[in-house]
């Protein structure tokens, strides 16, 4: 058996709310070392602040492992799936909704949403910036559906006649508690 010169330990719960998510153990290798008051109360601090830490980091891992699940959906769903911003600009735009659009993710994100989304021709009454000019989402609205027919993005305009294309496109509000809008999700088909 090795002496490696402890001589003494003393073990620190981590706590959060009411579980222990661990323990911290303090090894003296001073036989002559005494533990004085105020010590103790700086290690429990110590511990109450790693179990703070502990507690944070796992909080932060689900809510990221969330946060790549939902992308995952969004990505990987069959219809097309744009959020806007309050100001109507896109700051999501899947796989779908660039196969049926042609325009690239990464050149809509950050975009107008009318500078991707230009209708030549509507079959409803109005544009998704008409219906916001109009008051729209009223509290308690319904989802604003627009559709219509719009010129398919070419990124080559040398290919000839630009390709038109007929969606639908539901709009719904996403509202604080004050009734302030934080997103619009778009539905397209």
């Amino acid at each position: 058996e090795a002496d490696i010169g402890l001589r003494s330990v003393i073990r620190l719960p981590m706590i959060s709310g009411d579980t222990v998510i661990g323990l911290i153990y303090v090894f003296l290798t001073d036989a002559s070392h005494v533990w004085l008051e105020d010590q103790g109360g700086l290690l429990r601090s110590f511990a109450e602040q790693a179990a703070i830490a502990v507690r944070n980091a796992r909080l932060y891992e689900q809510v990221n492992k969330e946060k790549q699940r939902l992308h995952a959906i969004l990505e990987q769903s069959a219809d097309g799936v744009m959020i806007l911003d309050p100001a109507l600009h896109i700051t999501v735009f899947n796989q779908s909704l660039s196969r049926m659009t042609g325009w690239p993710a990464r050149k809509a994100i950050g975009k107008m949403h009318s500078d991707v989304i230009n209708w030549q021709s509507l079959k409803t009454e109005s544009t998704l910036n008409e219906a916001i000019e109009n008051g729209w989402p009223l509290p308690g609205s319904a989802h604003l559906y627009v559709e219509g027919d719009l010129k398919r993005y070419q990124s080559d305009s040398s290919q000839g006649g630009a390709e038109i294309i007929s969606l639908a496109m539901t709009y719904a509000p996403l509202l604080d508690e004050d009734g302030n809008m934080i997103n619009i999700i778009a539905n397209v088909r």
